[in-house]
């Protein structure tokens, strides 16, 4: 591990890329908490923090509590969560499981629960219940046994999917990523968080591809090398959930419209909430996410038009 983030500094300088800080921040570990210093070379988006540390951990024990209780009355992807919990411990991600009376003082506890994503179970990090979030060493998270029914607690050792601060490290490790491959392999391709899109020509798709992962075996990164998100080069393909054509390319046109499943699945949605005439807050709210991810491609101008139809349908049944 230190070969590649030695690879990282060296690609970074060698790049002349502008946030300095990035390859030690890697080597270090990112912090969850406190201020967030401006990488060189972005633009200034100052948010303040809602908590000090301080004011974190005289909360600690109200809010650990209540999530403990929540888990213990959950009931929703038991197994999964619980399988992919372990997953993460076996691939050094985590450590645990521990029991309630293992953690340190002053342990921050936070509640894991999944969200269905096609046919994927994805667990989730409410770092915001715990306040960790709004705080900006000590992170756990509370999963439920379903053996057992006994709520147990993994320490994090990896940036969690649910924090703040995890999203600004993403994004400042996937920017220079992008960088470092542009700059010496000239490849075209850009990022979202964790996710990369490549594109070539016919001709140079193996090199790109090859150029490509051996890149990020150089820096160290594990990534998909099959499945959904390592598909072979194709003139339509899928990223982000929408779906790139470039059949015309060579009269510089592409389209980019959403996938047929998202549609049909949509509509199936729509026609059920005209025939049932209303909707609970949690099924609107669902719909109301699906519509803006929908409408994104006519730059969200529809979406824009109704946030006090959304906000007054936050709290009742919509009819």
């Amino acid at each position: 591990m230190a070969a590649c983030a030695t690879h990282f500094i060296d690609g970074r300088e060698a790049s002349h890329y502008a946030d300095k800080a990035v390859a030690d921040d890697l080597a270090q570990g990112f912090d969850l908490v406190g201020h967030l210093d401006l990488p060189a070379g972005w633009s200034t988006d100052f948010r303040p923090a809602f908590l000090s540390l301080k004011d974190l951990s005289q909360l600690t024990q109200e809010t650990n509590h209540q999530v403990i209780k929540e888990v213990e009355d959950s009931s929703q992807f038991l197994e999964e969560l619980w399988q992919k919990s372990l997953d993460e411990v076996s691939k050094g991600w985590s450590e645990g499981p521990f029991r309630e009376q293992d953690l340190p003082q002053g342990a921050v506890i936070s509640k894991r629960f999944a969200i269905q994503q096609g046919n994927k179970v994805r667990p989730i990090d409410d770092l915001s219940q715990s306040h960790i979030n709004e705080a900006l060493n000590m992170a756990y998270v509370a999963v439920k046994d379903p053996s057992s029914g006994e709520v147990r607690f993994f320490r994090l050792l990896c940036l969690p999917f649910g924090a703040v601060a995890a999203v600004h490290a993403f994004i400042r490790v996937s920017l220079a990523i992008c960088h470092i491959g542009n700059t010496f392999w000239h490849l075209p391709w850009s990022s979202f968080y964790d996710d990369f899109t490549l594109l070539s020509t016919r001709q140079l798709a193996t090199s790109a591809e090859a150029s490509a992962c051996f890149l990020l075996d150089l820096l160290g990164f594990e990534f998909d090398r099959d499945g959904d998100k390592a598909a072979p080069f194709q003139e339509v393909f899928r990223s982000l959930g929408v779906e790139f054509d470039l059949t015309d390319s060579n009269k510089q046109i592409f389209r980019i419209q959403n996938t047929a499943e998202r549609t049909k699945s949509l509509v199936e949605d729509l026609a059920a909430f005209q025939e049932q005439g209303a909707s609970s807050p949690k099924t609107w709210n669902r719909l109301r996410g699906r519509l803006h991810f929908v409408a994104g491609q006519l730059s969200g101008r529809l979406p824009k038009t109704k946030p006090p139809f959304a906000q007054h349908c936050r709290g009742y049944d919509i009819t």
